[in-house]
């Protein structure tokens, strides 16, 4: 099952495309954000923030009585917490200092690898202890994890990490690094010892946290839509999915067929508070109507310098979560606006917390009428622009929590990130029960992240597979269910893990077609290919 998404220009930095076929703050800083330079600063945890942490036990009980007031200000105060400005940095909040998937799974920990990144300037001091592990000529050379130590520091990125599609805390990268689930072998052998041992289905997992839960384990997905740099531009924003509102009510309500937008100006020249009819800016789809203008300040940015130009990977080209120019998600389309000088605008996060075993899971997106609907109850110690993004959570699968199977689908998704997904699943009877994206829930689609691989030893071929449906709806998944999860090894809710697995492809359909050893994910997109594609002339 594949993404397909339209819109606008939109990249993810993710909890990965689940297509795999998809206290008070401790400092604040009430200064609008500026661009922040392609080094990073140290990596910061997230402060405590009002119920910011909680225990396990906090949360389950907010869960078994259904309390949306507790779970909608515990995701306005973790939304604090990771955008608390970095004392004494150019305005930098502390989720950019955490780990891209870029460098857990596909740098080059070699001693030529670390010795680039230190040249680069930043190494993050991300102190990791691991087995010695033995380079592999099957391998791609940058995925492979070798070392002269049993420490050795995962090299940080500064260009490359900036539009990332994962965000990770330093617990969880230590995790995911110390237990090499970057190493599909690792992985491999896994799965083939829980098949040995007849491993019931519940207990097929591995674990990203050093527990069953952590309070420092969180893992987000940005979301930036490209702009031009040079002058105004029309984007679409999200009001719903009425007829009034979107062309596609009830279905796929992508950003492309959304019906109101905004004017952003990033050179601050429209001076107005509605765009001039009769100009017609670019994204704008009639100049005869006029536009609320929004300054560049009401979203958190990040302008796109050469270096992360040249940075811009084959994974996030091909993720299925970008939108290019003129609405379409060709690659071709989405390289079109990767530019030195456009300017990604932050319009939505997805943000997951491992406080309790299914994680927390709470989405934000940017709204020019961020107290309406789904921002009613943000705290007013948000300060701007993040007082500028709506919030829904999905602390459970179906209503009420306990019903399990038998409650009612619980809607909780990101318009920004879902509108496009769309699928069918068998039910009970036989017949298939056709999906779209408003109708699923975080937690329930997160629950199937899985994987095993699919090896042809005399071929030396492999390729990885997943759970028949990658995606299921606003149902309730349980962690055992064998027809949907059998002989698998779930990536705990995580479809990064399942998905970026270095040195190994996704199996092509039918499962029995194999993929050559080989990945080009994380690759820098050549000036050839780019060529090829038509773009950046």
């Amino acid at each position: 099952m594949k993404k397909l998404r339209d819109g606008r220009v939109l990249l993810c930095v993710t909890l990965a495309s689940a297509a795999v076929l998809a206290c008070d703050r401790a400092a604040t800083v009430s200064k609008a954000p500026v661009n922040v330079g392609a080094d990073y600063s140290p990596y910061v945890d997230p402060p405590a923030v009002r119920s910011f942490p909680a225990t396990a036990g906090t949360v389950n009980a907010w869960v078994a009585s259904a309390d949306t007031a507790a779970v909608r200000a515990h995701g306005w105060d973790m939304w604090e917490s990771i955008t608390t400005y970095l004392p004494g940095s150019n305005n930098e909040p502390v989720w950019e200092t955490w780990y891209s998937g870029h460098e857990i799974f596909e740098m080059d920990t070699s001693a030529a690898g670390v010795a680039l990144a230190a040249a680069k300037g930043d190494m993050r001091q991300l102190v990791i202890p691991r087995r010695k592990v033995r380079f592999r000529p099957e391998l791609p050379r940058q995925f492979a994890h070798g070392g002269a130590g049993s420490h050795q520091s995962i090299p940080g990125d500064p260009v490359g990490a900036v539009f990332s599609f994962n965000r990770y805390t330093q617990s969880t990268a230590r995790q995911i690094v110390g237990k090499q689930l970057w190493n599909w072998k690792v992985l491999a052998a896994i799965n083939d010892s829980f098949d040995r041992a007849g491993t019931p289905v519940a207990l097929r997992q591995v674990l990203v946290s050093k527990d069953s839960t952590d309070s420092l384990s969180i893992v987000l997905k940005p979301v930036f839509q490209f702009i031009d740099g040079k002058g105004p531009s029309c984007i679409p924003y999200w009001a719903g999915d009425t007829p009034a509102v979107t062309d596609s009510a009830g279905m796929n309500p992508i950003p492309r067929e959304w019906k109101q937008f905004v004017v952003v100006d990033p050179t601050d020249t429209l001076k107005v508070a509605m765009s001039p009819k009769g100009v017609k800016f670019a994204g704008c789809p009639n100049a005869d109507v006029a536009y609320p203008v929004v300054r560049l300040e009401k979203f958190y940015h990040r302008t796109l310098t050469q270096e992360m130009v040249d940075s811009f990977s084959v994974f996030a080209a091909n993720g299925g979560d970008n939108i290019g120019k003129l609405d379409s998600a060709t690659v071709s389309a989405i390289l079109a606006m990767v530019k030195p000088g456009n300017i990604g605008l932050l319009v939505a996060m997805h943000v997951t917390g491992k406080e309790i075993a299914n994680w927390t899971w709470q989405s934000f997106w940017w709204s020019p009428t961020p107290t309406d609907s789904l921002g009613f109850d943000r705290p007013n110690t948000i300060q701007a622009p993040w007082n500028n993004y709506e919030m829904t959570t999905a602390y459970w699968m179906t209503s009420p929590p306990s019903a399990g199977a038998q409650g009612t689908p619980r809607i909780a998704y990101n318009p920004y990130l879902e509108t496009s997904l769309n699928g069918t699943v068998d039910t009970v009877g036989g017949s298939n029960k056709v999906w779209y994206g408003p109708t699923t829930n975080c937690m329930s689609c997160h629950r199937m992240a899985s994987w095993k691989a699919v090896v042809d030893t005399a071929a030396n071929t492999a390729c990885f597979t997943g759970p028949q449906f990658p995606y299921v709806p606003a149902s309730y998944v349980d962690a055992g269910n064998a027809a949907l999860l059998s002989g698998l090894t779930k990536t705990d809710f995580l479809w990064s893990v399942a998905i970026r697995t270095a040195g190994i492809q996704q199996c092509a359909a039918p499962v029995a077609a194999r993929a050559r050893i080989r990945s080009s994910r994380g690759k820098p997109i050549s000036a050839a290919v780019k060529a090829r594609m038509g773009v950046g002339k």
